[in-house]
């Protein structure tokens, strides 16, 4: 998606999306509206788990 694409006006959901991080954080509330099959984040670095490390650990 570019800054031209309006993800809530799309009349279908693509089966996949690759998009950057700052880009899914302005979008969130948009994007958590769809029911994407695959999402690719580029920088996915910044994605933050959370689940406490105890729990990830069980």
């Amino acid at each position: 998606f570019g800054h031209q694409d309006n993800v809530a006006y799309l009349t279908s959901c693509p089966k996949i999306v690759v998009i950057s991080y700052t880009m899914l954080h302005r979008l969130r509330k948009t994007m958590q509206e769809r029911d994407w099959a695959v999402m690719i984040i580029d920088e996915s670095h910044n994605v933050r788990c959370t689940k406490k490390k105890i729990e990830s650990d069980e």
